[in-house]
């Protein structure tokens, strides 16, 4: 696991969307192990509140649970702890010395947090057969911890050209947009390096047109081609497997 720390103050929900924004969520702590790694992450951080994923929920909000969704079984609570119905997020403190607990607060304040993201390198993509302009599939891809698809290199080609073998002339949107002066450029929504393509023969060939997709046929390769975002057609996403999510410290 990977961990990574930025020193940014915001809201509980506001972390929590930009956790989402990026592939990843407000962390989880499911046991001993985990509290432990990110205590470390926060090893030299004094007086310090940090907010995890858990938020109050059911009947009379008296229960706990997770944002990526997992049981909440494992607590770190300080003594005394949750005990104001209000305070409904989550964080841990840091001291000088000792452990680090958990203490409810009300999700308004602005705190450092710690997110749990996936590595890119264990990213999976996910075949969406529901037919939406490029934004659109891009938004639901952001809101599921996803996003359109990079594709970097030949290996993952062939792994999105395999999700959708059975696609006779389909059309299915990736996450290559137009940039740059005069849109003459092009990049992925997820930030990666726009260096492998696989334009069909005399694409990208119209500015206006400032999306990508892959073509499906019948038989032989799938190329990609620019096309206006409003249409609407299939996609693939590029996801984070829950399982394998990573810490990410976000101050």
């Amino acid at each position: 696991r990977v961990f990574k720390r930025i020193d940014q103050r915001m809201s509980w929900e506001n972390h929590h969307a930009a956790a989402i924004q990026m592939g990843c969520d407000l962390a989880s702590i499911l046991n001993e192990s985990e509290q432990a790694e990110v205590e470390a992450l926060f090893s030299d951080a004094i007086d310090e509140r940090i907010w995890i994923g858990a938020q109050r929920t059911g009947e009379g909000q008296m229960e706990w649970e997770w944002t990526d969704g997992l049981p909440f079984e494992y607590t770190n609570w300080s003594t005394g702890e949750p005990n104001i119905l209000s305070e409904d997020g989550a964080l841990m403190n840091t001291r000088p010395i000792g452990e680090r607990y958990w203490n409810d607060v009300e999700k308004r304040f602005e705190y450092a947090a710690v997110y749990k993201c996936s590595p890119l390198s264990e990213r999976v993509f996910k075949r969406i057969d529901q037919r939406m302009s490029w934004e659109n599939h891009h938004a639901a891809a952001i809101q599921m911890g996803c996003d359109l698809a990079s594709i970097l290199n030949e290996s993952e080609q062939a792994e999105v050209e395999a999700l959708f073998s059975d696609a006779i002339d389909e059309r299915i949107w990736i996450g290559a947009q137009r940039t740059g002066e005069g849109q003459m450029e092009w990049e992925w929504t997820d930030g990666l390096p726009f260096e492998y393509t696989n334009w069909s023969t005399g694409e990208p060939n119209i500015l206006s047109e400032d999306g990508a997709l892959m073509n499906t046929r019948p038989i032989g390769e799938r190329y990609w081609n620019d096309v206006e975002k409003r249409f609407e057609y299939a996609a693939v996403y590029k996801c984070s497997p829950l399982s394998e999510r990573v810490f990410k410290r976000i101050d």
